[in-house]
């Protein structure tokens, strides 16, 4: 027999020791409404049983509010249920999930106390949803079904957050929250432990259920999970560079270009970001000055600037280019937290490539396909051609080889701009499929374009069988 065990109307310490409730304003049922059929892809504007969606609040709950004053309620069908059981003039339901299972009401009294238990210390049961737990909790509760996102981390932050803003105080359920803290297995891993009866949306709380073993009983906990709202977001800082590549330039010659640093547009505050710019030579990393532009703020002593939801700050930068490849690199990192969205947007390069020069290879064989008599040897035959694209003056020596069949063979050459020379090759095979493959370089200095300095064909060798008549003879005539 499942007994019942729920949370009931609570404070978040600091958190609620600042907010008036007579200055909470329940957010728009409309707009809430509106915005789960939109986005949620979960709610509909019936139930299976054909009742109405409503937006429910509870007393309890109202205390918690947003940074712009705002409480949430909760998305229910139908109505409030279990007259013959009110306590403290509480429903023991405010209405139905949309699969028509009763919607616990947070506000109403748990059927049991814990009486200080450990929160995290219980048997609690893992993926209830799974083939081992759910026949065994279906038989006393035959509503109950898989979520679609059960198990999901996409709601393990709104799990933990409703479990302690509104269950960790509770004096009435009586746990006691000490030991439900990050790098703890349940905490980390919360959402495989919790069904969801109703899913959060941006304006309306959501709630699941947690299974524990006591004495041999299994007992249940409804818990909140908390609406987007009221979930505290992290930021998405960037960085960009004017431009990911400084081609051709003169070594000795100084380059001023541009950065930018941008702080996302969905961001409910400020952050303060830490911005820098290296120069980084040989694996050496030189810082290099931002100067702010169009009133960018100027980096305080650490490297921190301020930015504001949507902003985005530039700066113009100088470097000196070297006598080899560098990079330029700019980073940005956030400074009160430890969280950003999107790590790969925090970091951005650009090569600085001094005067380079631009091979291309490209194998042209006699043809691609071969033949060989009664399997004998046969020769591969065809040429490399060796192109310089660029328009630099004088010569350059250019190295290469050509390869097949593991066997290599090498080459060089003396090229002017836009200058092409062949190189001939030849191997040895049977029967098969071979492939070539050649590549050439500039000696000394770096080439604009790798990616054409390599080339690879393959060609195939048939076999064709020829029989010898033993008798048909043949002499050489005095």
């Amino acid at each position: 027999m499942i007994k019942r065990l729920s949370a009931i109307a609570a404070v978040f310490f600091l958190l609620l020791a600042f907010i008036n409730p007579a200055q909470a304003e329940s957010f728009n049922s409309t707009k809430a409404i509106d915005n789960a059929l939109q986005n949620s892809g979960f709610y509909q504007d019936n139930n299976l049983n054909n009742d109405d969606i409503n937006y429910a609040t509870t007393p309890g709950l109202s205390h918690i509010t947003s940074g712009d004053g705002y409480s949430y309620g909760f998305l229910t069908y139908g109505q409030p249920h279990a007259a013959n059981s009110i306590r403290n003039g509480q429903y023991r339901y405010i209405g139905y999930t949309y699969y028509g299972e009763d919607y616990t009401n947070m506000d109403y009294p748990a059927d049991k106390n814990a009486n200080g238990a450990d929160f995290a210390s219980q048997k609690w049961v893992r993926e209830p949803w799974s083939k081992t737990n759910y026949q065994t909790i279906k038989a006393s509760n035959p509503f109950f079904r898989k979520f679609p996102g059960d198990g999901s981390p996409e709601y393990r932050t709104a799990i933990q957050a409703g479990i302690l803003i509104y269950g960790g105080a509770n004096a009435n359920n009586g746990f006691t929250m000490a030991n439900f803290k990050q790098g703890t297995e349940l905490y980390d891993n919360i959402e495989q432990y919790v069904h969801i009866l109703a899913p959060p949306t941006q304006y309306a709380w959501g709630i699941g259920r947690m299974w524990h073993i006591e004495n041999g009983s299994l007992w249940y906990v409804t818990v909140p999970i908390m609406p987007g709202a009221l979930l505290p977001t992290t930021p998405d800082l960037s960085t960009n560079l004017e431009t990911d590549k400084f081609i051709n330039v003169q070594p000795g010659q100084k380059i001023t270009s541009t950065v930018a640093y941008k702080l996302n547009q969905d961001h409910k505050k400020p952050e303060r970001a830490w911005v820098r710019l290296h120069h980084v030579v040989d694996g050496q990393e030189f810082p290099v000055q931002l100067t702010p532009v169009n009133g960018a703020p100027v980096p305080d002593e650490k490297g921190y600037i301020t930015l504001q939801p949507g902003d985005m700050k530039i700066y113009s930068y100088t470097f000196t280019v070297q006598d080899q490849t560098t990079k330029i690199m700019s980073r940005v990192n956030p400074v009160d937290t430890d969280l950003d969205k999107d790590w790969d947007n925090n970091r951005a390069e650009a090569a600085v490539i001094p005067r380079s020069y631009d091979i291309k290879v490209k194998i042209i064989p006699e043809k691609y396909k071969f033949t060989s008599i009664n399997g004998d040897i046969t020769p591969v035959a065809g040429y490399v051609d060796v192109t310089r694209k660029d328009g630099l003056p004088g010569e350059i020596s250019v190295t290469g080889s050509i390869k097949s069949k593991g066997e290599t063979q090498y080459f060089e050459a003396t090229l002017g701009p836009g200058e092409k020379e062949s190189i001939d090759f030849g191997f040895p095979v049977r029967p098969g499929t071979y492939v070539i493959e050649a590549e050439a370089w500039p000696v000394g200095t770096e080439d604009i374009y790798p990616p054409d300095n390599r080339d690879r064909v393959t060609i195939s060798v048939d076999n064709k069988i020829l029989n010898v008549d033993s008798e048909i003879w043949t002499e050489t005539l005095r």
